[in-house]
Order: structure tokens, then sequence, then C-alpha cells
């Protein structure tokens, strides 16, 4: 396509890098998450687009700024999700081996 492999190589850096912290079970201290919140995707931003049972429209699926999220309409704030687990898989964590097996066994959902 004609782009520089450097650009290229630079895309997917930071796209697994704010892939690896957005979906880091990490909780922010409030005043981080104040400061950073707004332009950042944090974990607790991209928690909110899972959420089902709060009744909200799906959101909040970016990886790096919040940019995106408010120049189409799909930014989402409110409450963290009561459950974070994907239907079908348990919320507690289970062995490596279970874990790692789990695509292998029936569907999800």
């Amino acid at each position: 396509l004609g782009a520089p492999a450097g650009g290229g190589a630079a895309f997917e850096i930071a796209l697994n890098a704010f892939s690896l912290f957005t979906h880091a079970n990490w909780r922010l201290p409030a005043w981080l998450q104040g400061a950073v919140g707004g332009v950042l995707i944090t974990p607790r931003t991209h928690r909110l687009h899972p959420d089902r049972d709060a009744g909200r429209e799906p959101g909040n699926y970016g990886f790096s700024i919040t940019l995106w999220y408010r120049v189409f309409g799909t930014w989402r704030t409110g409450a963290e999700p009561a459950r974070l687990c994907v239907e079908g898989v348990p919320e507690k964590p289970a062995r490596r081996g279970a874990t790692l097996a789990q695509p292998l066994r029936r569907p999800l959902g």
C-alpha cells in the first residue's frame, strides 16, 4: 500500500501497548483516572463497553484516545459494570490449562 514499514511497526507497537493497558485488571487512582481518562482510554473507560446488564448502548471499543468516541457518538459513561465476565465463562480464575482449553469446549453464550 506504500506505507513506510517504520510507520506500520510504530502503529503495531502502539496498538499492542494500548490494548494491554486497556484490558489490564487495574484500578487507577481517582486523581489519575480524572487526569487522563478524558483523553486516553483507560481500563475503567474500556470496561463500560460490554455492559449489557445496565441497558447501555454498546460503546467504548477504542484502544487509544477518546476523540473517536466523541466524534462518532459512542462515548459511554457511568458506573462500572457489576460483572466483567463473558457469559458462559466463570468469573473465578481457572487453572492455566483449563483457561487455555476453554475455546475447545462448547461455544460461549
